[in-house]
């Protein structure tokens, strides 16, 4: 092999990787800076709704927060990344951000409807936060949510804990392709749910609700690496995330590779969540 093609492949990959290395630690100092929500983002969120208070709105998020127990030191902000586009934004989604940070991104989507949820007497009143007779006592249709209090505040709730638990080790397998990726990401996704309930206490009755409300937003249909809404509340309900729950997944999506199945069992073995 020509020793020449050898040294600049090597440069070009030390290039690469310090150059991803370099745009990882700017966008990770970039989110690590925002309290709760980036000013660019309260800007936007105040020119579609002028009523916008970025410090009432922080507020409001740190007495949910501070309830919390399962958090420990998990970081929460509402911006755009990685979500791109105005109709991406606009959907109640969130993300574990970057790997080795504490931070969960929810989508300014989020933040406006949960300040509209703020203007409301019983939103303030679950929340810990004085009261004001000025508000309107129910939610507004907002992106074409119209969610009741105490189900938009489960929701974001259980959405919480469904990101910390991916934080807590879920298998990524580098090279599995086809049906063994998507055996993976559906197995990632009800354990997380099932780590939700297990985290906040919440009842798969209690939540189902909230994501039927989440389901509206498209056809309910499952979606590459996410199971649809009607399989993770049939797996939420069997409240159990163990072996068997797993050899499940797998038979409903036709995975006979058990070997890779014994893998990713070993993986979650010691992170079962049993009712």
């Amino acid at each position: 092999m020509d020793h020449t093609f050898v040294i600049w492949f090597a440069a070009g990959l030390l290039t690469f990787l310090l150059l991803a290395a370099g745009c990882y630690a700017y966008v990770r100092f970039v989110l690590s800076e925002i309290d709760i929500i980036s000013e660019k983002t309260a800007a936007k969120l105040k020119q579609s709704d002028p009523a916008f208070e970025p410090e009432r709105f922080r507020g409001m998020i740190r007495s949910i927060l501070d309830r919390q127990d399962f958090l420990l030191k998990t970081r929460v902000i509402f911006h755009d990344f990685p979500h791109a586009g105005r109709r991406n934004t606009r959907k109640l989604n969130a993300n574990t951000a970057l790997p080795g940070t504490g931070l969960i991104v929810f989508t300014p989507g989020w933040a406006t409807v949960l300040f509209r949820c703020l203007r409301s007497r019983g939103c303030r009143q679950q929340c810990g936060l004085p009261e004001n007779t000025d508000v309107s006592r129910n939610m507004e249709r907002i992106s074409g949510h119209d969610e009741g209090t105490d189900r938009l505040l489960d929701f974001f709730v259980f959405t919480l804990g469904h990101e910390m638990t991916h934080k807590e080790g879920q298998y990524r397998p580098l090279f599995a392709v086809g049906r063994k990726r998507k055996f993976a990401g559906w197995v990632r996704e009800v354990h997380a749910d099932l780590g939700s309930l297990h985290k906040t206490g919440l009842t798969p009755e209690r939540v189902e609700s909230c994501i039927r409300g989440r389901a509206r937003e498209g056809p309910d249909l499952s979606r590459g690496l996410h199971p649809s809404w009607e399989y993770r509340i049939a797996m939420m309900k069997r409240k159990n995330f163990d072996a068997a729950l797993i050899d499940q997944i797998a038979r409903d999506l036709g995975m006979n590779d058990r070997r890779f199945c014994r893998k990713v069992n070993k993986h979650y073995s010691s992170l079962f969540f049993i009712a």
